[in-house]
C-alpha cells in the first residue's frame, strides 16, 4: 500500500467537498455550464476532477517554482478552498467556477 502525500490528501478532500456541494445543489454530480447561448450538463466524478486539477492547476504552479515551495503553495490554496466544516469557501466556489 502506498502512502499518500499531504498534497494528494488535500486535493482529495477538496474534490469530495465539491462533489458533495453539487449533490446538495442539483441532486447529482453535475454542473450546468453555459457555452454561448446554450446550457450543457457536465457530469463530474473524482477521476475527472483529479485530472483537471493536476493538469490545469498544479502543473502550472509546479513549473513556476521549486517543487517544495510549489507544493506548499498548492496545499495552502487547497486549505483556503474549503472551510473547517467541510463546505466550499467563497474562494473555492470562485476557483471552481
Amino acid at each position: 500500500m502506498t502512502q499518500t502525500t499531504l498534497l494528494e490528501r488535500k486535493r482529495k478532500a477538496f474534490i469530495q467537498i465539491k462533489l458533495d456541494a453539487l449533490q446538495k445543489k442539483y441532486g447529482c454530480h453535475s454542473e450546468i455550464v453555459k457555452v454561448g447561448k446554450t446550457k450543457y450538463r457536465l457530469d463530474l466524478d473524482k477521476k475527472i476532477l483529479t485530472i483537471a486539477l493536476i493538469e490545469y492547476f498544479e502543473r502550472g504552479v509546479l513549473k513556476l517554482s521549486k517543487k517544495s515551495i510549489a507544493e506548499k503553495l498548492l496545499i495552502d490554496s487547497y486549505n483556503n478552498f474549503y472551510t473547517k466544516f467541510g463546505n466550499l469557501s467563497e474562494e473555492g466556489e470562485e476557483f471552481m467556477n
